[in-house]
């Protein structure tokens, strides 16, 4: 096609020329264009004369995110989930092998990322079937790959299933794919624990007990959250005194405010669900890590915060939020498109021009 241009101009001019083909493709693309400027002018005038209570709690919700978008709030939650996993594994390193606890710099350590860490771990699972161990390597040498891959043969004998297996490059390149590493990682610590009754870092033990209220998970009596209605307004969460958990989601729904038809409903320690929504309901299971609460989500975990930016997300979208624009900024938006209007209407011009000179 070329440029956006050069078909605009065959369709203003009706000349047939190379891109004629694509005549339909431009009318669709300028009647598009024309619309969604169309339609965002008549949304902003109609929300405009709404109450702005929903759409000021909106805007300092993004605000206290540091103005950041959706995705990039997102990977940020990622990277927070990782550090508090990474934490929860230095710790169990250090209390099995015996070593420093590296903390979240578990994975910038030169013991772990030339493999010699991960030998001694199945060493000291397996003494009776030691793996040979290349010492004082260096990271990123043959040597050290080859540590790594020994330890990645040695979870498949464990239980460790192929789907759940890292490269090599993974391991001894930091930052390369982390949250894979440590997926892993609790996944060698799991079937370490089942075929060697090793002790099981703290973060193990939740999904553990998690699987178990799963396995005995009863139906919830729907008519208890028959009394809740979907509002954006905010009421400030009441929580149960003597929970951690429970505190840390009250703090959470209170500080930033989050609107009725988005809170959580507490129906026993560390399980929680949306009444808001339409039944069936869901349970989350919410465990406090390292002050940091994150939430059980299918093998993986998720922080707390994300879960309910999603709801927040949803609800302002099932329910329109008011957008208030000043006149001034209409005004500068109008000038601003003509402008626009006035510089593609040259550009066309010009473009149709040289085509009838061809």
């Amino acid at each position: 096609i070329g440029s956006r241009l050069t078909f605009l101009a065959c369709l203003r001019c009706r000349r047939r020329c190379r891109c004629h083909n694509f005549i339909a493709t431009a009318s669709a693309y300028y009647l598009y264009t024309h619309t969604q400027r169309a339609s965002q002018r008549e949304r902003e005038s109609i929300m405009s004369l709404e109450a702005p209570a929903a759409h000021a709690r909106m805007a300092a919700h993004r605000k206290s995110s540091g103005g950041a978008n959706f995705t990039m709030r997102r990977r940020d939650h990622r990277k927070e989930e990782v550090k508090v996993l990474v934490q929860e594994l230095a710790a169990w390193l250090a209390q099995l092998l015996e070593c420093d606890d590296f903390g979240e710099n578990l994975f910038s350590a030169k013991q772990f990322r030339s493999g010699e860490m991960l030998v001694d771990l199945v060493n000291k699972l397996d003494p009776d079937n030691p793996l040979k161990k290349h010492p004082n390597t260096q990271v990123d040498t043959w040597f050290a790959r080859d540590n790594v891959k020994r330890f990645i043969d040695a979870a498949g004998k464990m239980g460790v299933s192929e789907v759940h297996w890292v490269e090599v490059d993974d391991v001894i390149s930091p930052n390369r794919n982390d949250r894979a590493v440590v997926y892993f990682l609790l996944k060698v610590a799991r079937a370490a624990g089942k075929k060697y009754g090793c002790v099981l870092p703290d973060i193990v033990q939740m999904e553990e007990d998690i699987d178990e209220a799963k396995a005995h998970e009863t139906e919830l009596d729907e008519s208890q959250f028959a009394g809740i209605e979907a509002s954006l307004e905010h009421k400030d969460y009441d929580g149960v005194d003597g929970d951690d958990i429970d505190d840390a989601v009250k703090a959470y729904c209170n500080n930033n405010e989050v609107p009725v038809t988005a809170q959580p409903v507490r129906v026993k320690r560390g399980e929680y669900v949306f009444a808001a929504e339409p039944p069936p309901h869901a349970i989350h299971y919410v465990r406090l890590v390292r002050g940091v609460l994150l939430v059980r989500a299918g093998d993986d975990w998720e922080e707390f915060a994300a879960l309910m930016e999603r709801k927040m997300k949803l609800a302002y979208a099932n329910n329109p939020v008011p957008m208030v624009v000043e006149e001034e900024e209409e005004e500068e938006d109008e000038e601003q498109d003509t402008k626009e209007e006035e510089e593609e209407e040259e550009e066309l011009d010009a473009e149709a021009l040289e085509n009838q000179k061809v």
